[in-house]
């Protein structure tokens, strides 16, 4: 039988290795022998083979660790954390990635050079540098729904609301983050968030505190403390201030809606009609905008209305955000007054309806010289009010209208108030509601401007 002559060095058995079961050895050599070949070739200038005979081994095995392509223990810049089985992933530090993609794309370093210099592997470098991976990005898996800027613009808006004494809970979250993904074009608008985004949204936003926003004590302790009170006309001042508005109430609006019932019977079912009403502090009222039920807006649902009302339609009446662009756009501006980026217009809504109170509405205000500002959390319940159920510009609008349905019911052999008479009996109740002294005397129960 032929004698297979031994090719494996002398030297390079520095240490003995554990037998495999058909007796081969893999890996004879130290573990610290690699460490100590790639040193000669980086620091000493020793070359690849030279070192791999010095310290006994492979020269493949060398050559892989000095190209980067074997990652070793001092090639890890920063801690990683250990898997449950004892591996580790992403050995480098969360900006090594962002370093190295400067390095290349404002350096002028090759992705290979870049990559080495930083400790990362060369295909998490390509990717970032070829746009398939946003350089920031510290986390496998998919991307978040909202990019970094959009979530720091909806984080500043949810901690402006809770500034301002509404407390907000996670079920506020998901609706401002789908009114703004859904506007982005990133999220249908009836598909709803999981909780699974919320965990992943709080844990990158650790410091938006959230409350219980559905009980009554709480709201209530927020609305009324009086680092809230405080804070809120405070921001409020400073926002008249900076904009010129401190003595000019004719600039000053707010603006609300309400709901009305139709066909109430027993044989149909009933329908919902929204009424949005504006004034400013002088007492100037905006003509009604009505949102009716249907697909398709016919001018006879508006016969009867005061001169300059308009409106529109959605499937099921009430209003959203597509609605209060068509009025701020189409009907507020028309009848507001003049405003230019040195003068612009205040708007006061309400917090608690989400898609008034939402960054894409907000921010398309802005660009029209529309200020848009919460008024305070419940004020209903602090200020006592006696005729006014609600501080809006709509005041007892709401009670107003239910008499004049119940008599215009009583006189009539009907029993049902129809769609296509709802603007006429509500414009009637809507210009007595927002009389002249009626809104001035909420904007002053208010706290905002009292006029003289």
């Amino acid at each position: 039988m032929k004698k297979v002559k031994d090719k494996s060095v002398k030297n390079m058995c520095v240490s003995p290795a554990l037998p495999f079961r058909n007796g081969t050895k893999y890996r004879a050599y130290s573990p610290t022998a690699a460490t100590q070949a790639r040193h000669a070739v980086k620091k000493g200038g020793e070359t690849i083979r030279g070192a791999a005979r010095k310290h006994g081994l492979p020269e493949a095995t060398l050559r892989k660790q000095v190209n980067a392509k074997v990652r070793t223990k001092n090639m890890r810049v920063g801690p990683a954390p250990p898997f449950k089985n004892g591996t580790k992933y992403r050995a480098y530090p969360p900006t090594a990635a962002t370093q190295a993609y400067r390095a290349v794309k404002e350096g002028g370093e090759t992705i290979r050079g870049a990559a080495r210099k930083y400790g990362l592997p060369e295909a998490t470098l390509r990717v970032r540098v070829n746009g398939k991976v946003r350089p920031e990005v510290t986390k496998s898996g998919r991307k978040p729904m909202l990019s970094t800027a959009q979530e720091t613009r909806l984080v500043e808006h949810l901690k402006t609301m809770a500034d301002c004494g509404y407390e907000i809970g996670t079920r506020d979250v998901k609706s401002s983050a789908i009114v703004l993904a859904a506007s982005l074009g990133k999220r249908d608008r009836n598909h709803a968030l999981s909780w699974q985004w919320i965990k992943g949204f709080m844990r990158r936003w650790p410091d938006l505190e959230l409350g219980k926003p559905f009980c009554a004590k709480s709201q209530l302790a927020s609305a009324t403390s009086e680092k809230n009170v405080l804070s809120y006309f405070a921001s409020l001042e400073s926002l008249l201030s900076k904009n010129n508005l401190t003595n000019a109430p004719e600039r000053i609006y707010s603006v609300d809606e309400k709901s009305a019932k139709i066909s109430a019977s027993a044989e149909t079912e009933s329908q919902t009609v929204t009424i949005i009403g504006c004034g400013n502090a002088l007492g100037q009222q905006i003509p009604p905008y009505f949102v009716f039920p249907g697909r398709r807006m016919r001018q006879e649902l508006l016969r009867g209305g005061l001169p300059g009302t308009s409106g529109s339609v959605s499937e099921s009446g009430w209003s959203d955000l597509e609605i209060y662009k068509d009025y701020l756009a189409n009907h507020f501006l028309r009848y507001a007054t003049e405003h230019t980026d040195d003068q612009p217009v205040l708007l006061l809504f309400d917090g608690r309806r989400a898609h008034i109170s939402s960054v894409p509405l907000s921010d398309w205000a802005k660009r029209h010289n529309i200020l848009m500002f919460l008024r305070p959390a419940y004020t209903s319940y602090v200020l006592q009010t006696d005729d006014l159920h609600d501080l809006g510009p709509f005041g007892p609008f709401e009670k107003m209208y239910n008499q004049n349905c119940r008599k215009r019911m009583a006189t009539s052999s009907s029993s049902v108030l129809e769609k296509n008479r709802v603007c006429e009996v509500a414009s009637k109740v809507y210009a007595k509601a927002l009389s002249p002294s009626r809104l001035q005397g909420s904007f002053k129960k208010l706290g905002i401007y009292t006029s003289e």
